[in-house]
């Protein structure tokens, strides 16, 4: 009997690794489409119908808005992509339900009212984000409302920024995180893209060159946090600044990606993974960044597929696509698909959100193209990124070595 449970157990083990190890090579989805997504899409909705935002905001304070935003944000993303009419006003819908969840008592509960946006940078900055991808995914027959509302929220963005002493925004009473600025900064370029006015453009080419004034001397990137104390350029707000900077910017989101690349991104046996500190730092993670494993975080990592994409980087965004099927052994049933078993939707609201990260923004000189098309004038790839051709090897050799190590043996006679 030991025996055969030894022999059952080696035959799951071995179709386990040799799952895990062909997926390595799973080929990533480029700019997918509703079909490639619907199941995880389905899978989100039914959390989040059943109380997945008022499950996170328990666990940290913008739990209940990431658990939304995100969702819309995806819709936006794969409706920008999607040919079928029907579909894409569909994902339309799906963006302005989540909005409309963060429109609500319970969407701006946690961000204090009276500062210089009336709940704060992070609020107003990711709802405006959100809307106006709502607005672009319209193909120019706005809605009014919509619109309307927009244009107000942006000029109050503008205004707090004009009349700020820093270009950082509090997020909450006392407290700035640069990173929650970008979403913000892109909401207001997307106005000339929506509407043909010029309106941000100084606003925005000024802002980025006083951001350059207040760069961490240690990394020579945008400080984590500025309010009420400083801290150094770190990976969980850094993959978010270059992911939005590619909008906003590309020239320097190219200096500014390759910075960060360099001193962040690392190897764990040869699998891509993003540290929370740089080289040398070994702080203990934190609210911010969630437990660290070796020094890397998980979240980060995560987001910079996204990031990653979203600079031209193609290599590093494939790799970690393709950890993220061999080790988050995603499944699908009953029409939904699942990574980790489930045991954690808002890391797969995240992973939705890379996996189908695009440029929303054409750039500006590039010729004009219809709304459906947005974003084509970044697909360019960038110059220099690679990732080692070796990187599946240490776990092809570990996965040998322990099928060998536990093999069955030979009765002995």
């Amino acid at each position: 009997m030991l025996r055969k449970l030894h022999i059952l157990f080696f035959a799951v083990l071995l179709v386990g690794l040799t799952t895990c190890n062909g997926r390595l090579y799973a080929r990533p989805k480029h700019r997918p489409t509703y079909d490639a997504t619907q199941a995880q899409f389905n899978h989100l909705k039914a959390e989040l119908e059943a109380g997945l935002g008022e499950e996170m905001q328990r666990l940290f304070p913008e739990g209940y808005f990431f658990s939304y935003v995100l969702y819309g944000l995806s819709a936006v993303n794969v409706g920008l992509n999607e040919p079928d009419l029907q579909t894409k006003t569909f994902l339309l819908e799906e963006a302005r339900w989540a909005y409309e969840k963060l429109d609500s008592p319970a969407g701006y509960a946690a961000f204090p009212r009276n500062l210089s946006t009336e709940h704060g940078i992070f609020y107003n900055g990711w709802m405006n984000y959100l809307l106006s991808g709502i607005l672009l995914l319209q193909d120019g027959d706005l809605n009014d409302a919509e619109l309307a509302r927009y244009k107000r929220e942006s000029a109050e963005i503008a205004q707090a920024i004009a009349q700020s002493e820093t270009p950082f925004l509090q997020s909450y009473s006392g407290q700035a995180w640069p990173v929650d600025m970008y979403p913000a900064m892109v909401s207001l370029k997307a106005m000339s893209q929506l509407t043909g006015e010029e309106t941000y453009e100084r606003l925005i080419a000024d802002w980025l060159a006083e951001t350059q004034q207040y760069l961490d001397p240690a990394t020579g990137l945008i400080p984590h946090r500025t309010e009420p104390f400083a801290d150094s350029g770190r990976a969980t707000s850094q993959t978010l600044i270059v992911w939005f900077l590619a909008e906003l910017d590309p020239e320097l989101a190219d200096e500014t990606y390759r910075k960060f690349r360099e001193q962040f991104v690392t190897r764990r046996l040869g699998i891509p993974a993003v540290r929370e500190f740089p080289q040398g730092d070994n702080r203990p993670g934190d609210v911010d960044s969630g437990p660290l494993i070796t020094g890397v975080s998980l979240s980060a990592t995560v987001v910079m597929l996204g990031a990653a994409r979203m600079n031209g980087d193609d290599a590093l965004a494939t790799a970690i696509y393709q950890e993220g099927e061999a080790g988050g052994w995603p499944f699908s049933w009953q029409g939904k698909r699942k990574y980790g078993l489930g045991v954690l939707p808002i890391g797969e609201a995240f992973l939705l959100w890379t996996q189908t990260a695009r440029p929303w923004l054409a750039q500006i000189g590039m010729p004009q193209i219809g709304m459906s098309q947005i974003g084509l004038a970044n697909e360019a790839p960038a110059v220099g990124f690679s990732w080692p051709w070796w990187w599946r090897l240490p776990t092809h050799g570990i996965s040998l070595l322990l099928l060998w190590m536990i093999r069955p043996r030979s009765k002995r006679t």
